[in-house]
């Protein structure tokens, strides 16, 4: 019995990496320094309102939900040396439902 949950588990395990390997769209917590290759830290300075996109409801599929799209535009310092930079990119925020 132990040798067939250890299986499942790790069968389990490489298809959740599997999955988040084939993730598209996501946004990095903060980018790489340009300068040194480094992670850095990032500081939100807005979070800008795009548009709001109108989706199937996931329990009835006569109604719809509203998923909120933003701008959000960021300030990103270098872990190793202290360099600055700035990048933007798009978020969705949660889901809304409408019923």
């Amino acid at each position: 019995m132990k040798k067939v949950m250890t299986a499942v588990l790790a069968a389990a395990m490489c298809l959740s990496m599997t999955v988040v390997a084939m993730a598209d769209g996501i946004q990095p917590r903060a980018p790489i320094c340009d300068e040194c290759g480094r992670t850095t830290s990032r500081t939100i300075i807005s979070r800008e309102y795009l548009y709001m996109e109108e989706v199937e409801c996931n329990k009835y599929p006569d109604k719809t939900d509203n998923i909120p799209y933003y701008e959000v535009t960021a300030e990103y310092t270098c872990s190793t040396h202290g360099g600055m930079g700035e990048f933007t990119y798009m978020e969705a925020g949660s889901r809304i439902c409408r019923h």
